[in-house]
């Protein structure tokens, strides 16, 4: 099982190798699901590729957005310096994204992110069949379905097993694109689920849409690898390099089985669970007292004293909270008080003097000095180094010639014919000890063939000196090995087909229960769809309809009964070549297209094939769990959010007001669309036939959401 890791620059990408990890994941300025982290450029993921590969590690590329045409073909030329420097895999949530790799680059291995939403063999099996080699699952599926799944599929599947945890399922979010125009799905998530909200009925309030970190141990790593899961994925672009070398270190031990410490919840901490690996835990996955990093408490405050129930020393950092977990004050710690003493460290019960803020009722430890300057120690003396074979052969009256092999690669240095010793001769251990020692090259010798015949004179120089060569000769030759030549030197040319629509633009209506599915039918709506859940699970599989005529999951689409099924909008299609992907699927009918563009831009593409929104409280958040005893929720700013279970006891989020467009549905019309629908969950018979009634009058609230401003 491999270990993928983090790397939101050069320095956090060394933490990693040198805590252990297998691959790295790593994004490219401009695109991919962390822009704001610092990423790297060409010149900097060239040598970032270098780096990693010259350890035996893989470098995968993430370009895990939804991408506008335009983009996509500015990519080509960047893209193309990264697959003939040897770059080992890109990261996709698109599928137009997909398409344009696998025509473009055809040696690449992809690999599916999260954001696509995987919740289901069906969904993996399928992404299989179309040439992806891995998939990362949702991160909301229990033990249990991930190892039904890994049952079901040949693909390889990747598992989150710490790090920040989304309260809305990836690829599911908008409430962030939809308030400030910083999509999720484009990397610029203003993760509005870090802020605080109230309930209507003020039963709750803090950060009730914040989850702890997940962080799994020893027996979860153990029954993943006994399940057959191929990676295992640690989350923390925006993470220390610190945090980063600690947390896959401590995953690095777990599967080679060694009992070394480690503590990553003393380097960043808002609370932490096992996620959604144990299904009746949910009570456990939030933390509504803070969002960020407090650090752990560190003892009782009684009055100007301090009782420790852990270690202090100078130079750890501090910060004074008051009942509702408000940071009174912050402090790295300058002196050390036990009964009028000053001392440089206090530990566990030990009683220390404080002089806290007004109103202070915890202390949390922020900064561990003494943790902290340790890993710095070992990231600065720690090189990262790649697992080799090799084979050792001495023989009198032969060449003696010394063998190092690694991802299916060799290289080999011959010496002198040798003759035969005089004096006592060398011995396998000797030879293992001498020729092991790799010095400050990159490499470590894993395991030593030795053919020796045990007569030939073999001096310690000779050791030293054959070593040094192969190591050389490795040093020279072994990345021109990983490099590649690119298959086309220019894109390969793409014509979306139009399919000429000769019908005038069909309305539709969308439901959730029968009363409203009466009220369309009797103004005379002749589309009538049944909206379905966003997400099929592993365990809800039986749950999904699958005679639906609208597809609201890649299960309930794959598996569809139906001569023509729509594609919902939550799949987030937002250029030609993701039209044209759905396009080839079986029965596609209607593609709607992603609610997070602008018109301007939608304008651009050919648009017979595909809807678009015109009414609706689109899907804000699509959460698996949240146990909350309200129907709305407000946050700081003062804006309502509506909240609603659906069948399958999910909870969607919505903005308090639904998007509006029906002032302008005769300009879409004119697009040359094939359908425009409204989407009717919240309201009542009464609502929905104001609503219907405006279509026909053109009068109505304007609430464009991203329709008229795009996103970022």
């Amino acid at each position: 099982m491999r270990i993928i890791a983090p790397a939101g620059d050069i320095e956090r990408m060394k933490a990693a190798i040198k805590g252990g990890a297998d691959e790295v994941y790593l994004g490219l300025k401009g695109f991919g699901a962390r822009r704001s982290a610092i990423n790297f450029t060409i010149n900097e993921l060239k040598d970032a590729i270098d780096y990693a590969h010259l350890r035996g590690v893989r470098v995968l590329l993430t370009l895990n957005t939804i991408m506008k045409d335009s983009e996509l073909d500015s990519l080509y030329m960047n893209l193309s310096a990264l697959y003939e420097h040897g770059l080992d895999v890109v990261i996709v949530q698109d599928l137009g994204v997909f398409r344009y790799l696998k025509d473009n680059f055809k040696k690449l291995e992809i690999h599916g992110s999260t954001q696509m939403t995987v919740a289901n063999h069906v969904e993996a099996n399928y992404l299989y069949d179309l040439g992806f080699k891995r998939v990362v699952l949702s991160r909301e599926l229990s033990f249990e379905e991930i190892k039904n799944i890994r049952k079901k599929t040949k693909i390889e599947l990747e598992i989150f097993v710490s790090g920040a945890l989304c309260i809305s399922y990836s690829g599911n979010c908008y409430i962030s694109s939809f308030i400030g125009s910083r999509s999720g799905n484009r990397g610029m998530c203003a993760q509005v689920c870090r802020k605080k909200y109230i309930t209507t009925n003020k039963d709750e309030n803090g950060y009730l849409l914040s989850p702890k970190d997940q962080m799994l141990d020893k027996i979860e790593i153990e029954n993943l690898k006994d399940a057959g899961i191929d990676a295992i994925k640690v989350e923390g672009r925006m993470k220390s390099s610190n945090y980063v070398y600690e947390m896959v270190g401590k995953y690095r031990d777990i599967l080679d089985k060694k009992n070394t410490e480690h503590h990553p919840e003393k380097i960043f901490n808002r609370g932490y669970s096992k996620g959604y690996f144990y299904k009746n835990e949910s009570d456990k996955l939030m933390n509504s007292k803070y969002a960020s990093n407090y650090g752990y408490s560190i003892g009782d405050v009684r009055g100007r004293i301090l009782k420790l129930n852990t270690t202090v020393v100078l130079g750890d950092g501090i910060a004074y909270l008051d009942k509702d977990m408000n940071i009174l004050k912050g402090e790295y710690l300058n002196q050390i008080i036990i009964m009028g003493k000053k001392v440089k460290e206090a530990k566990r019960l030990d009683l220390i003097s404080i002089y806290p803020p007004k109103g202070t009722k915890f202390i949390y430890k922020t900064f561990d000095k003494g943790l902290n300057d340790s890993i710095e120690t070992k990231l600065k003396t720690e090189k990262g180094r790649m697992s080799i074979g090799g084979k050792f052969f001495a023989h009198v009256g032969e060449p003696i010639r010394f063998d190092i092999y690694t991802n299916g690669k060799t290289f080999s240095i011959t010496g002198d014919i040798l003759e035969e010793a005089q004096k006592r001769p060398l011995d396998d251990k000797t030879i293992f000890e001498k020729l092991g020692e790799m010095g400050n090259s990159t490499l470590k010798l894993s395991t030593l063939d030795i053919n020796y015949d045990g007569k030939a004179f073999v001096s310690l120089k000779t050791l030293k000196d054959i070593k040094r060569q192969v190591i050389e000769k490795f040093e020279n030759e072994y990345l021109s090995t990983t490099r590649r030549d690119l298959d086309n030197h220019e894109i390969i040319g793409f014509t979306p087909a139009i399919n000429e629509n000769n019908y005038k633009t069909t309305v539709a209506v969308s439901v959730v229960n029968k009363d409203q599915f009466k009220v369309a039918k009797e103004f005379g709506i002749k589309k009538i769809y049944y909206r379905g859940p966003e997400v099929a699970k592993e365990s809800n599989l039986s749950k999904i309809d699958t005679k639906s005529r609208l597809a609201s999951n890649l299960y309930q689409l794959i598996q569809n009964e139906n001569d023509t099924v729509s594609v919902d909008y939550n799949f987030n299609i937002a250029n030609s070549r993701s039209i044209e992907e759905f396009s080839k699927m079986k029965n596609t009918g209607v593609i709607y297209l992603s609610p997070e563009f602008d018109l301007d831009y939608l304008s651009t593409l050919e648009l017979s094939k595909c809807g678009m929104m015109v009414y609706g409280h689109l899907t804000g958040m699509y959460i698996e769990n949240l146990n909350l005893d309200s129907k709305e929720i407000t946050n700081e700013n003062g804006d309502n959010f509506k909240l609603h279970t659906n069948k399958l006891g999910n909870t969607q989020v919505f903005l308090e007001k639904p998007m509006n467009v029906i002032s302008r549905i005769e300009k879409l019309k004119d697009l040359g669309l094939a359908e425009v629908r409204l989407d009717f969950v919240l309201e009542s018979g009464f609502e929905m036939k104001k609503v219907l009634e405006s279509i026909q009058t053109g009068i109505g609230e304007y609430v464009p959401y991203n329709l008229h401003k795009g996103v970022f």
